[in-house]
């Protein structure tokens, strides 16, 4: 699978060292939700938290997408 190139800290294609598999982004999104349920944070830390829940979402749906391409270039065989 292609490395995903660094560009801005809230784009997708940036490849933080804390989520480099679709695993580790989505164990931190599932983290975060839990977290901001909890309703226990201070109102910076929640903002943080709301800002890179998206990020974190577009990191998945990036991942998920690579792999549905590299299904495709298997052939129809191997889905």
């Amino acid at each position: 699978m292609p490395k995903i190139q660094a560009q801005s800290s809230t784009d997708a294609s940036v490849l933080d060292p804390k989520t480099s598999t679709f695993e580790a982004a989505l164990k931190e999104l599932e983290s975060i939700v839990l977290q901001l349920e909890s309703g226990d944070l201070q109102l910076e830390t929640s903002l943080g938290l709301h800002e890179r829940g998206p990020y974190l979402v577009a990191l998945c749906n990036t991942y998920l997408g690579q792999v549905d391409l590299r299904l495709k270039q298997l052939g129809p065989e191997s889905q």
